[in-house]
């Protein structure tokens, strides 16, 4: 629940600020000059914020969307991902959010209109094949009672068929998507681990059962699914946990009806792991991540690691399958 929304002066008239307020209804409005006065304030501690978070509506005014540069593809030629919610409901222990961000309220974008214009500037100026990623900062349907954003880009997205949409989640809170027509451009991508992972690492998210549920029940309405194994957990006994894992998995749902597969492990840029070990709450599971490459640092047998998983659903006759380094 949202006790104190701050709202930015200058979209206080906004009619999608004034529509997330009368959803919300929220205990307090407090106007404020800049969202970066609340959000960008020194000393905050992010996991005290966690336990009662305030939503923030702001406006965006440049870099709307950010080309990713690493390999991390779904077979497009340009990938690119837009966020118009930063931070997110659930509490993984290797999110790398608190490693970036110094306050864990949310925040909203409410100006849509100028992520549309920006983004459909790029589709129609590109002769690519291009993939946009809603969410990265976030996890759209989790938080998709605070921003509605798919009242407003669904029809975006059915504007632009050449052009393909993915949003990830862990959430099993599907209600936004069933009354809609399912998209061939949209693909509805899903976060599984075994529910050992789940339960001591994923915090706060559903069960894997109740994310299977959804993918079934969207499975059965057509929509396009994606699986996103993705980070891989590296444990004593993973390769009898995640063989069981993938073997629930694809005992339950249609693989020929899965639009595409990734596999990566845990991996973090950087400066954003020295950021999560200086945290009070630096999870022991992460101090097993010291291999290091030129720009990430993840398991030493990364390799070994997705080589296993990936011979393990191979023996599912799956297609699609993309394995990100």
């Amino acid at each position: 629940m949202i006790d104190t929304i701050y709202l930015e002066n200058d979209i206080q008239d906004f009619s999608r600020s004034q529509k997330i307020i009368a959803r919300i209804k929220p205990k307090r409005v407090i106007e404020i000059k800049s969202y970066q006065q609340i959000f960008n304030r020194k000393n905050q501690s992010f996991d005290l914020q966690k336990e009662k978070r305030s939503l923030i509506l702001a406006k965006k005014h440049t870099n709307f969307f950010q080309k990713i540069k690493t390999n991390d593809s779904i077979g497009r030629g340009e990938n690119y991902y837009f966020s118009l919610t930063l931070n997110c409901p659930f509490s993984c222990m290797y999110c790398f959010l608190s490693g970036i961000y110094r306050s864990a309220n949310f925040l909203v974008f409410v100006n849509f209109e100028d992520f549309q214009k920006d983004i459909a500037k790029k589709i129609v100026t590109s002769n690519k094949k291009l993939c946009f990623f809603a969410g990265y900062d976030t996890d759209t349907l989790a938080t998709n009672h605070l921003s509605f954003f798919l009242d407003d880009f669904y029809p975006f997205f059915q504007k632009f068929s050449n052009t393909l949409f993915e949003i990830r989640t862990k959430s099993n809170n599907i209600s936004s998507l069933v009354d809609k027509k399912p998209l061939d451009n949209l693909v509805i991508a899903f976060s599984l681990n075994p529910e050992i992972v789940v339960q001591k690492i994923e915090l706060q998210t559903p069960s894997l059962e109740n994310r299977l549920k959804a993918i079934k029940k969207l499975q059965d309405l057509n929509f396009q699914i994606g699986l996103r194994f993705d980070p891989i957990i590296y444990f004593e006994n993973f390769e009898k946990e995640y063989e069981n894992f993938f073997e629930n998995i694809f005992s339950q749902i249609d693989s020929s009806k899965i639009h595409s597969i990734t596999l990566g492990t845990i991996r973090f840029p950087f400066k954003f792991y020295d950021n999560l070990k200086n945290q009070n709450s630096y999870p022991k599971f992460l101090s097993s991540i010291n291999g290091k490459t030129k720009n990430r640092i993840s398991y030493k047998n990364s390799s070994q690691i997705l080589k296993f998983c990936e011979n393990e659903i191979s023996k599912y006759k799956v297609k699609n399958l993309f394995v990100h380094l």
